[in-house]
């Protein structure tokens, strides 16, 4: 969610330290997940269906990503690429079209997704939404 003229994108409202610390306590962990096999690929309709916590699908998401990129992107990492360029990776991200190895893209393109509008919506208390910038009184019922 980027920075626009009707306020702060996902980096200006806190989204990355909501997402670390959710990553950093039970929820990171799968804590109280069922996280047994068996291991097969699930419907959609089953939710998260992965061997690996979240904290562990972030770490190896982020790293098969960055090799995509630099493999695809003349040598530029995710960050470095200019947001066009960013835009394409995320979209094939979210269709599943990108081969990161042991990690269903698709997969992680959602839990990205709904940890960013978690952290961009969510009470302050999370660590997100910083300021309340996600969510102008406007909107009620947001962010509380």
């Amino acid at each position: 969610m980027p920075e626009d003229a009707l306020g702060p994108g996902a980096r200006g409202c806190g989204v990355p330290l909501f997402i670390d610390h959710q990553l950093a306590v039970a929820y990171g962990r799968g804590g109280s997940w069922y996280m047994q096999g068996p291991w097969d690929k699930g419907e959609e309709t089953q939710g998260y269906q992965s061997r690996m916590t979240p904290s562990a699908l972030y770490r190896a998401a982020i790293t098969a990503i960055d090799q995509h990129a630099v493999a695809s992107q003349g040598g530029k990492r995710f960050a470095e690429l200019p947001p066009e360029a960013q835009d394409a990776l995320l979209s094939g991200l979210e269709k599943g079209k990108l081969d990161l190895g042991g990690v269903d893209a698709k997969t992680f393109f959602q839990m990205l997704w709904l940890n960013t509008n978690e952290g961009m919506f969510s009470d302050t208390i999370y660590g997100g939404n910083k300021d309340m910038a996600g969510c102008p009184p406007e909107l009620a019922g947001c962010g509380g």
